[in-house]
């Protein structure tokens, strides 16, 4: 079961539901769909003992309103500290106390290596294309040459 309650968020009521649906269904994967606001990295520290992950939205990060231009889920801010990316979305959880183990974005994971899998697909098929293009292109290039060969030598000049 994945919660996903984004906004109006009460950290005690949340937590309580949390508390009771891990009682309630004890054998059961519970998981929640947050982003660093509307105090979910404290919803998050303060039940993540009642959950098997805490899963990070870590998309639509290119809002206009920044005021620059970036990537839609930049993974790592690799030392630009203003830019919002998933790595910079993490260490909000980390900081309220939840264990980096429990923290994932496995639905994206799918998602990215569906996408690979695509760009490969497409990889393999342009490379034949450009081989089969070449090919036909050295075909043609030995068909002209016979052409002149087989134009000279019925012209006696060959």
């Amino acid at each position: 079961m994945d919660i996903d309650w984004e906004q109006n968020v009460n950290v005690t009521q949340y937590n309580d539901l949390l508390t009771r649906l891990r009682t309630a269904m004890p054998t059961k994967v519970i998981t929640i769909a947050v982003g660093n606001w509307s105090n979910l990295p404290a919803v998050a520290g303060a039940s993540y003992s009642q959950l098997d992950q805490i899963n990070l939205m870590c998309y639509d990060m290119d809002s206009p309103g920044n005021g620059y231009s970036w990537y839609n889920d930049a993974l790592l801010q690799s030392g630009n500290l203003a830019v919002m990316t998933c790595d910079w979305r993490a260490r909000a959880f980390t900081s309220a106390g939840v264990a980096a183990s429990k923290i994932g974005v496995p639905d994206y994971r799918n998602l990215v290596v569906q996408k690979l899998d695509t760009a490969e697909d497409l990889h393999r098929f342009l490379i034949d294309q450009f081989h089969q293009g070449r090919a036909f292109v050295l075909e043609v290039m030995v068909v002209i040459i016979l052409i002149i060969e087989l134009v000279y030598a019925f012209r006696g000049k060959g």
